[in-house]
């Protein structure tokens, strides 16, 4: 779960493509996310970032305990399109 704010305390839902691992076990995470539906004026004021607490809880789903350590970049490609990278400095372990 993350939240892509555009104006503070808000959030916009992205058009989102297909997620990779490049990551193993025992690495630093690093995951990639196609972004769809993105223009440039947007993604110049977006800020990608994990969900808060309570929006786990209200899902019923457990927040990470490396929550503090996980990083968000969007970072643009080719032909107006753009890719959420979510990385952490240090090796995870967890499934």
């Amino acid at each position: 779960m993350f939240a892509a704010g555009v104006i503070p305390g808000t959030s916009q839902a992205l058009g989102l493509g297909e997620l990779s691992v490049e990551s193993g076990p025992g690495e630093p995470l690093r995951l990639v996310i196609e972004v769809h539906s993105v223009s440039a004026s947007e993604a110049e004021t977006l800020d990608v970032s994990l969900a808060g607490r309570s929006d786990f809880a209200d899902a019923g789903v457990e927040y990470p305990s490396l929550a503090g350590a996980i990083e968000f970049s969007l970072v643009p490609l080719d032909e107006g399109s753009y890719q959420v990278v979510i990385t952490t400095a240090e090796a995870v372990d967890e499934a």
